[in-house]
């Protein structure tokens, strides 16, 4: 029977020292609850035997990291951590989305909303799986901040204002906030522990006052997913909307590099912090929505064609007579026929109006044959590639900045 968070606090209330083991033995409770009780004794002078409970749920393989892979199975199965492809048919062409999953090789440090925890540096969590994650807008910050490191150390000449601003829009202080062309999506982790900070006395080098950072280790597992749409080059020139793509395209995987190996994301990056091996696990996958050019293309008026125009007049004798198909006749299997003399005519007139119609008939049919033989099926719309690293996704995002930049023929 499931218990309201505020009948099971009710059922611990006046912590005492021994309630402490008592809610570490509870079986009906979830280590996130065991957590948020075992934060009542704060105020308490058993506090840190509180912590040290809390520590035990931390471990690596303990009830903590269990729930938190519980919890990553129901986010896969909703589609929460990486959706669907989206339906690039209601999107502009020139769309395309970045997924891949990748490894920490540093601890990832976060800062909770929980005002009320064991301890003061919880790590982010999404508050119904209680799961380790990264918010969309934690990813937005990070990279435009990485992509400012690339352009302060190269002297601000890798990007422009105007680009990293259609990217990410403008401040939406005010109705000339311009939204900007990126979307996040949220990445959850497979699982979390703790690190330990300790300041050390400047006189006796030893450590004084241990600080407990909770923390997704290294060997951590997470999924990157972001979509970019050009929505402000609806209806605009073709040509500069696939430059202007070509040029967000490559600084975004420029930025994705430095900010998951060089520079890092989420707390304390300048200690080294929040970084990614280079290799990522299994296939990475940028899927862009090129012109469907079968559409594009213009077909000739078949009204324009001699065969076709022989063509026509046939079925427009077949259906004024209303005969099942139209023979080829010479004059005396045209008299042998039983047709009346008006039809007689009608028939030698067509004739007379196409004097090769035998031949030009017979290339016709050929022509048809050969056309749909040769006929292929219309290129994809999408354009998909794959890459296993970091260095290959900006390789990728180079050669499709020239196939872009060529006009769109992938």
């Amino acid at each position: 029977m499931t218990v309201m968070k505020r009948e099971i606090f009710a059922a611990y209330g006046g912590l005492s020292a021994g309630d402490l083991g008592r809610i570490m033995a509870d079986r009906d409770l979830n280590p996130s609850t065991q957590a948020e009780l075992l934060a009542t004794a704060l105020a308490m002078p058993f506090k840190e035997t509180a912590r040290s409970h809390y520590r035990s749920l931390m471990e690596v393989g303990g009830s903590y990291n269990r729930q938190i892979s519980a919890g990553l199975s129901w986010v896969q199965r909703l589609g929460l951590e990486s959706p669907a492809e989206p339906d690039f048919t209601i999107l502009p062409t020139y769309s395309f989305t970045i997924s891949f999953q990748f490894m920490l090789a540093q601890p990832y440090l976060s800062k909770d909303d929980d005002a009320f925890y064991i301890i003061d540096n919880p790590v982010r969590k999404d508050k119904v799986f209680k799961t380790p994650m990264v918010a969309p807008s934690s990813w937005k910050g990070s990279l435009r901040h990485a992509l400012w490191q690339l352009g302060h150390r190269h002297g601000g000449k890798e990007y422009t204002d105007e680009q990293v601003k259609r990217m990410f829009g403008e401040a939406g202080g005010d109705e000339t906030g311009l939204a900007g062309r990126l979307f996040f999506y949220p990445t959850f982790f497979d699982r979390m522990s703790l690190e330990i900070i300790n300041p050390h006395d400047r006189v006796r080098r030893v450590g004084k006052n241990p600080i407990l950072f909770e923390s997704v280790p290294p060997g951590a597992k997470g999924r990157f997913t972001l979509l970019y749409v050009p929505f402000d080059r609806i209806a605009k020139d073709e040509a500069e909307t696939r430059r202007q793509v070509a040029a967000d395209l490559t600084l975004l995987a420029e930025g994705l590099q430095a900010m998951f190996t060089l520079y890092g994301f989420g707390a304390k990056t300048s200690s080294g912090f929040g970084l990614a091996e280079d290799s990522l696990v299994g296939q990475g996958s940028l899927i862009l929505h090129m012109e469907d050019r079968a559409e594009a293309t213009e077909k000739e008026d078949p009204a324009e064609d001699p065969l076709q125009a022989l063509q026509a007049d046939i079925d427009a004798f077949v259906e004024r007579f209303g005969v099942p198909s139209f023979p080829r006749w010479t004059n005396k299997e045209l008299s042998a026929s039983g047709w009346g003399k008006k039809r007689q005519s009608k028939y030698k007139k067509l004739r007379n109006r196409h004097p090769d119609w035998d031949a030009q008939v017979g290339q016709w049919r050929e022509a048809t044959k050969t056309a749909e033989a040769e006929e292929e099926p219309a290129p994809p719309p999408l354009t998909e590639r794959t890459f296993v690293s970091f260095s290959e996704l900006l390789e990728t995002s180079r050669r499709l900045k020239s196939v872009l930049s060529a006009g769109g023929d992938a």
